[in-house]
């Protein structure tokens, strides 16, 4: 039973008494938390619970009034462990109103289960209804936590919360009895309104209904997704799942460093090697000399080096299954000095943004710009849908005064000012596989490899250059991922690197699947950003100027995250015109892993902002957010920033449309209106209702896809190669669909090949929302000329496609026959 369990709170509250079966057959009742604690004789050994007592008291009898609460906070409203809580048994005199007996247990707040006795103490014999009772049990409870050595420490929840946990919890107890009593203030009613419990909520129902139009099927049918049935079923291979199919398999498993900034002094792997099924430790000394992931990144921090930031690797063990390898992890020694290199003003590691900030830890544009062009020849722009172009750190359009006066738009002296600031935090991935490479070595001194992958080119372009091969003598192989959202574009290329050297190394296949921890911390994801603004609009709430100032961490290196920031600058302007638009930004640099793509890097940022600007501009005016938005909307023939003109053939323009068709559908005034009724008469509940919309370019000449297509004459099915990863979207059915429409089969004719570099070379990354559709073009261009071809025999046959099959087949075996004769003619 955990101490943090809901659970044991709630039984500990009631008093509840458990039997317990101990060594030689004794059993003995300890109460819930001496079990927890192990204050009891005999917990060194092993214990198994058999019975349980628990005294539930009537709640009224007439004279007592015996309240049993229990309150929990949590990440979701179900299925989630507890960050704090409270439960709680308060017995109350009904005549004098006076608390008689109080049990009182907090988990989540310290280490271990919290029974707050001083708390209790300070309640007893005190009236139940007086704020002095009330603050002085607030205080008893800091003094309970202090002498449990303090609230927990954990980097995600803050201490300060915690506290405040568990005396808001505390908090709805007091009113509880309150209410029971009869004395609630009517404006404190609301906190006791419960969310909505599971019982309330049924089963979510929804119908999708669309025009069939028979002409283009199976394009405009609704059809399960191919290989659903598999992945439902447990049967689909993922990359995950080549370990167990593939015998002589090794297991390979990262070291990585705990520490930031700090020099490496030594590397101790004896105890892992000596371990039982280890094989080899790999570690820079293993790599060939000078060699290099992409983006000039080591594989591995070597020994007497300075690591840059926590989640580096340095170093990988290599043994006959996941759990000796893993078990081997933990037995490499490394030892640390305390000197580090400097970065900004000082050596302490920098481990966020503010730190960053205040060390001048940035970089400079001209350095990003050179990233930027480093990640273009990657293809790491054209997958962002973003061209060269249009890439840039900071954009500035400034409207003349006779362009000003042409619109009528307002002077500067009737502008209402506006300016605040915005951060938002990083997020961590957390795909549903973790990355993961199967490195298996070919007869000719290559490799193919079976990896969790967006960018088969990146990977094989990664691997390559850590090893020496040409590009040929490397192929990637995809076949579905579990999951990427941008996490696998470039972070899987250390496992994938890591697997290929120990496969070239030791001859035999290598697995390799990060531990979720590990995993987590080698990749980290989305970056932590801050933006200041400015902002000035007129009395109808259109907004005249807008300068915005953008800072964000981008770990140690910023080749990703360069792409990143240029789609946030690039998207910064949202579906608003804003005649004077200036937007800026600064990377800053920290002692952290690279961050990497989280899908739509960076737009979610920009996008927030510009909204929590527009509702900034709608609160100091008074006017409704939705007017605002809409008078802030580009109109046909308006330019963006970079020249866009909206409306025209090349940016097609449906916003006012699409905005006001939603808000007619889904009822939005009404259901506004529901909320601020609620909101005016409920103090503790709030509840809220908004449109966002989006701006999201689109365009298919940035994007590079490739398909092949072949037709088997033994019976006319169809086989196709193409670039794109299936990663959840359905891309291999979109695919497929597309394909059977063009040639005019059957659906089931139709088969999606696995995706491999050696079958769709040099094209660009699965992600930025349009590789489906690329693909599928691809696909369908190369229909278009097999008809081409196959148009004089459909002509000639005025047959069915299986007749055409058939007629190739009759014709294929006449051409043997006929061959067959002319060399029995030569023998003799």
């Amino acid at each position: 039973m955990h101490p943090r369990s809901d659970v044991a709170s709630c039984l500990a509250a009631l008093g509840t008494t458990l039997t317990i079966f101990q060594a030689k057959g004794k059993t003995s009742e300890v109460s819930v938390q001496d079990y927890i604690d192990g204050a009891f004789p005999g917990a060194e050994d092993t214990t198994l619970i058999v019975a349980g007592k628990i005294p539930l008291p009537q709640e009224n009898d007439g004279q007592t009034l015996n309240l049993f609460r229990c309150y929990k906070t949590a990440q979701r409203h179900v299925n989630s462990h507890s960050i704090v809580n409270g439960c709680f048994l308060l017995s109350v005199d009904l005549q004098t109103k006076t608390v008689k007996g109080a049990r009182l247990f907090f988990g989540g707040v310290c280490q271990k289960l919290l029974r707050a006795s001083k708390m209790e103490a300070a309640l007893e014999g005190k009236p139940v209804d007086s704020d002095e009772t009330y603050q002085a049990a607030l205080q008893a409870l800091s003094e309970d936590i202090a002498g449990a050595g303090g609230i927990c420490k954990d980097p995600k929840i803050s201490e300060a919360y915690r506290l405040a946990l568990a005396k808001a919890h505390f908090f709805r107890l007091h009113l509880s009895v309150l209410d029971k009593l009869g004395v609630l203030p009517a404006h404190n009613s609301s906190a006791l309104t419960p969310f909505a419990t599971a019982a309330s909520r049924p089963a979510i129902k929804a119908k999708q209904s669309f025009d069939v139009q028979k002409e283009h099927a199976p394009v405009s049918e609704a059809i399960p997704k191919l290989g659903a049935i598999m992945s439902t079923s447990g049967e689909a291979i993922y990359p995950s799942d080549r370990f167990a199919a593939s015998p002589n398999t090794l297991y390979g498993a990262f070291v990585i460093a705990d520490r930031a900034n700090r020099k490496l002094l030594s590397l101790d792997a004896s105890a892992a090697l000596s371990s039982p099924g280890v094989v080899d430790f790999l570690t820079a000394a293993d790599v060939p000399r000078g060699k290099t992931l992409q983006n000039d990144e080591p594989l591995f921090c070597a020994a007497g080096e300075v690591v840059p930031y926590e989640g580096a690797a340095v170093g990988f063990v290599v043994a006959e299954s996941a759990e000796l390898a893993l078990a081997a992890v933990s037995k490499v020694r490394l030892t640390w000095d305390g000197t580090g290199s400097r970065l900004g003003t000082s050596s302490q590691p920098i481990t966020n943004l503010q730190a960053a900030r205040q060390r001048g830890s940035f970089i400079t544009n001209a350095e990003m710009d050179k990233k930027l062009a480093r990640l273009d020849e990657a293809g790491g722009l054209r997958r962002r849908g973003l061209p060269l172009h249009r890439a840039c750190f900071s954009v500035d359009q400034q409207e003349s005064e006779e362009d000003r006066r042409n619109r009528g738009g307002a002077v500067s002296s009737n502008l209402h000012e506006v300016s605040g600031e915005v951060k938002t935090g990083g997020q961590l991935h957390f795909y549903m596989e973790p990355q993961t490479t199967m490195a298996i070595p070919t007869e000719d001194g290559g490799l193919e490899l079976w990896c969790g992958t967006q960018f088969p080119a990146f990977t094989q372009l990664t691997v390559c250059q850590l090893l020496g091969l040409p590009a040929h003598q490397v192929n990637i192989k995809v076949r579905r991922v579990g999951g990427a959202f941008g996490g696998k574009l470039s972070r899987q290329g250390p496992l994938a690197a890591a697997c290929s050297l120990a496969a070239l190394k030791s001859r035999r296949p290598i697995f390799g699947c990060n531990e979720r921890l590990t995993d987590m911390r080698m990749t980290q994801g989305r970056e932590q950003c801050e933006v200041t603004y400015s902002a000035t609009c007129d009395n109808d709430g259109r907004v005249e100027s807008l300068e915005m100032d953008w800072h964000i961490d981008v770990g140690w290196d910023g080749t990703d995250a360069a792409g990143d920031i240029a789609m946030l600058v690039n998207f910064s302007d949202n579906a608003f015109y804003t005649p004077n638009f200036k937007c800026n930004s600064t990377a800053y640099k920290s002692h952290t892993v690279p961050r990497t793509s989280v899908r739509a890097p960076g737009v979610i940022q920009s996008i927030t902002a510009h909204e929590v600007i527009m509702e900034h501009v709608s609160r100091s005016l008074g006017l409704d957010f939705e007017w605002v938005q809409e008078k802030n909307f580009y109109q046909p023939g308006q330019k963006t920033p970079w020249g866009d003109v909206i409306g025209s053939d090349a940016f097609n323009w449906t916003m006012p449309q699409v905005w006001a068709k939603l808000r007619e559908d889904s009822s939005f005034d009404l259901r506004r209106q529901a909320v601020e009724r609620f909101n005016a008469g409920s103090r503790w509940r709030k509840r809220g209702i908004a449109m966002t919309p989006v701006k999201y370019g689109m365009g298919l000449d940035v994007f590079q896809a490739m398909a092949t297509v072949c037709i088997f004459s033994a019976d006319g099915t169809v086989l196709v190669n193409h670039n794109g990863c299936e990663i959840g979207q359905g891309i291999h059915t979109k695919v497929a669909q597309v394909v059977a429409y063009s040639l005019g089969l059957d659906l089931s004719m139709v088969r999606i090949a696995d995706t491999e570099s050696n079958q769709a070379p040099n094209t660009a990354a699965t992600g930025g929302s349009g590789t489906s559709e690329t693909s599928a073009q691809a696909a369908r261009v190369a229909c278009e000329e097999l008809s081409k071809r196959l148009a004089p025999y459909l002509a000639k046959e005025k047959d069915s496609w299986l007749q055409l099959e058939l007629f190739f087949i009759l014709l294929l075996l006449f051409l043997l026959l006929f061959a067959a004769v002319l060399f029995i003619l030569f023998l003799f």
